[in-house]
């Protein structure tokens, strides 16, 4: 079996799963970790340019309702010489359509630089976010973040610094279920 075909078998194996899966109802709690591709614009602080960071995130969502939750964050980026932490929370509001949810948050909260250059030094400021995403619903446990993309301002150094967050995971859901309620279509006249 070559490379490529070893590589997109879990893939193909969770779409699989996916199939089958009911996107009906909605768990109370989601718990979430995955990777994250962090573009830092440590330009800002005097960098030629911006910095690329790899790190992780674990978020917990708590929903209301099936579509708006409230959502707590925390991830980090490492790479040489940085490193960047953020604790965020706030509302999300998501969408379902059969397998998928697609969601929009904005999340506010502290952010945390640590730059070492000729020695170290940290810093702590605000930080915000707006992001988006898709989660895909593998089975009334578990679903995969296939996509989430987040614009992440943060301001330490006494600067504000536009980052760019890419993340992927798995989704844990927990507690009771709420039902989506599907639009009845109005008799035609």
């Amino acid at each position: 079996m070559s490379t490529k075909r070893l590589a997109l078998a879990p893939l193909f194996f969770l779409c699989l799963l996916a199939v089958s899966a009911g996107a009906q109802e909605v768990s109370r709690f989601e718990v979430m970790g995955g990777y994250t591709y962090w573009r830092y614009d440590s330009a800002k602080l005097g960098f030629a340019d911006s910095t690329t960071l790899s790190g992780g995130k674990a978020a917990l969502t708590f929903n209301l309702t099936p579509n708006f939750g409230v959502v707590g964050e925390v991830g980090g980026g490492w790479g040489s010489p940085i490193r960047a932490y953020s604790a965020l929370a706030g509302p999300q509001l998501s969408f379902h359509h059969g397998n998928a949810t697609i969601f929009v948050q904005g999340l506010f909260g502290k952010g945390k630089t640590h730059v070492e250059t000729y020695g170290p030094a940290t810093s702590s400021g605000r930080a915000y976010s707006a992001g988006a995403g898709v989660d895909w619903n593998i089975n009334r446990r578990f679903s995969w973040r296939a996509l989430q993309v987040d614009y992440l301002n943060t301001h330490s150094f006494d600067t504000n610094e536009n980052n760019l967050r890419v993340t992927t995971g798995i989704i844990f859901h927990l507690g009771g279920r709420m039902s989506i309620r599907k639009r009845e279509k109005l008799p035609e006249p």
